[in-house]
């Protein structure tokens, strides 16, 4: 059986949580009957909260906008050292709009279980940061 990677949405909050290892499980609301199942080994990239802010460190004096997260304020950067330029309309990108390439955190998850909380059924995933 493969590992599956997909995406998981985190609030502000929970990406500080995790950079600082503070968070190491989550809920997820179960569809019944269960369309898709969780598996230890499968990893989750996770997406966050991007927004544009302006870069004052171009060599020429110019004015760039580019691309930091939400959470703490980071510069993205590219493999090649190189700041993410801001490419969108908005000011801002929810998480569900981030794309794959620039999420910084990936987790693995160690343990899976359902849990049943009022009418509604969770998994309930455990993970550690790859």
């Amino acid at each position: 059986m493969t590992n599956e990677e997909r995406p998981i949405v985190f609030s502000t909050a929970m990406v500080n949580a995790l950079l600082e290892g503070r968070k190491t499980q989550t809920r997820t609301m179960m569809k019944l009957p269960p369309n898709s199942s969780y598996t230890v080994g499968d990893r989750l990239w996770v997406q966050e909260s991007l927004r544009g802010v302006v870069d004052t460190t171009i060599d020429d004096g110019e004015t760039m906008p580019i691309a930091a997260y939400q959470a703490d304020g980071s510069h993205i950067w590219t493999k090649d050292k190189f700041r993410v330029p801001w490419r969108w309309a908005q000011p801002y990108l929810s998480p569900s709009q981030m794309p794959r390439k620039l999420s910084r955190i990936t987790l693995e998850i160690t343990a899976v279980r359902v849990e049943r909380l009022n009418e509604k059924w969770l998994w309930v995933l455990e993970f550690t940061r790859v």
